[in-house]
This record gives C-alpha cells, sequence and structure tokens, in this order.
C-alpha cells in the first residue's frame, strides 16, 4: 500500500534510522555536523516530497542550515489570529516571500549576497554573505538561478513544508535550524556578538541566550582552572 507516494516499509525504514541525535525534552538541544546534515539531504530523494523536486527541498535545507533564517523569511507566511495573555485578539502581518532580486552572487569574491529583513522585532540592515565553496551551497544558488526575476526563490506553504520535513525526519523542524547557526557562531570565539547580531536580526540579548547554550563564557572560565596554584 502506498501513502503519499512512498510505502509504508520505506517510512517505517526511514523512521528507525537516526540522522538526528536523540532527545528527551522536546527540542534538539546540539548542533549537527555537516555528516548528519548530508544525510537528511539524501532522505529527501526518498520521502513524499508533496510534488516538490529533490533539488528544490535540498536547496531549502541548505539555505535554513548556513542563513539560519525563520523559515517565513525564506518562504514567507501568512497573517494569522493571536490570542494575547488579556485575552485580546490580534492579526499578524503577512510576510512576503524572499524573490530572486533579494539574493546575487559576487564571482569576484566567491560569496552569495542574500538580502532579508528580520521578523518579529528583529533587525537586520546588511545582506548576509555565505561563501560559495561551503558545501552544498552549489545547490542552493542552482535553485536562485532557476528562479523567474520578481518571484520567489521558495514557493512553497509553511503546511506543507512542515510535512515534507517531518518526513524527512520526525525530530526535525524549521526553528532548528536557527539555534543550529547561532550556537556554532557562538562556539567561535573569532565571531563577536555584533557580528552575530548584524547576521540574524536578533536582539543582544537573544544572542546573549544562544552564547550561553555554547557555553562560551564557561569555557573561558574552565581553562583559566588550570592556572589555580
Amino acid at each position: 500500500m502506498q501513502v503519499g507516494g512512498v510505502g509504508r516499509k520505506r517510512n517505517y525504514f526511514l523512521s528507525e534510522v537516526n540522522a538526528l541525535p536523540s532527545f528527551t525534552h522536546g527540542k534538539l538541544q546540539q548542533t549537527i555536523t555537516l555528516v548528519i546534515f548530508g544525510k537528511l539531504l539524501d532522505r529527501a530523494d526518498l520521502v513524499d516530497r508533496c510534488g516538490y523536486p529533490a533539488a528544490f527541498i535540498k536547496a531549502l535545507l541548505v539555505a535554513l542550515y548556513w542563513s539560519g533564517f525563520r523559515i517565513s523569511e525564506w518562504i514567507g507566511a501568512i497573517s494569522h489570529k493571536t490570542t494575547r495573555k488579556d485575552g485580546s485578539v490580534h492579526y499578524t502581518p503577512p510576510f512576503p516571500a524572499l524573490i530572486k532580486e533579494q539574493m546575487w552572487v559576487d564571482e569576484t569574491n566567491k560569496v552569495l549576497f542574500v538580502r532579508q529583513v528580520a521578523r518579529k522585532n528583529g533587525h537586520r540592515d546588511s545582506p548576509i554573505q555565505i561563501p560559495l565553496d561551503l558545501p552544498y551551497v552549489n545547490l542552493l544558488v542552482d535553485r536562485w538561478q532557476k528562479t523567474a526575476p520578481g518571484k520567489p526563490v521558495f514557493p512553497i506553504s509553511n503546511v506543507t513544508w512542515w510535512r515534507i520535513l517531518k518526513r524527512i525526519d520526525p525530530k526535525l523542524y524549521s526553528h532548528f535550524f536557527i539555534m543550529n547557526r547561532l550556537t556554532k557562531q557562538a562556539e567561535d570565539r573569532e565571531i563577536s556578538l555584533k557580528e552575530q547580531e548584524d547576521w540574524s536580526g536578533k536582539s543582544p540579548a537573544t544572542i546573549a541566550r544562544y552564547r550561553a547554550h555554547a557555553g562560551r563564557d564557561t569555557q573561558h572560565a574552565g581553562e583559566r582552572m588550570k592556572y589555580e596554584s
């Protein structure tokens, strides 16, 4: 019997092969290696993709992995109702998907530029710069090149993307890629808090939490213990 274009036996197989590390508190707490990310990309060839080509899904995974952007900063978001603690109802403004003109390649410096404003009270003035020689970036560049002028690079709904992502790995969710990228940046002592702010568009307080999550300060404190007399 086929379910969504993928047989039950294959779905069972995918659920039994752990690409992502296990977790016990509802969310992934650790970053992933490029080896694990490569396995996630490979799974895009095997699952029901709701009619989308594997190359499209892989390119969006690469976009999330290297940028650390919110998924809505790539695919856009429709207005939806929210209820605040005081019981008042509000509607979030729609957010447009990133279009082809918001990306460009600098062949001289071998960099892919991506310009996108930050959502949810964030602030990002400058485009981020993704080196072209990073693993799998060619998949993202290829998707951008195939996008028609004025059109979204990733025309897909959030619901459809969520379904595909869960088929790739049940433990996977879009917001994980924000944690993954910002934690990896925080682990690098050469990357300043200001540089992370400019990249992510998030507030200093939010970035500080990711730096704490990475053990940025406790690592230094631990190293200094070596010099106790």
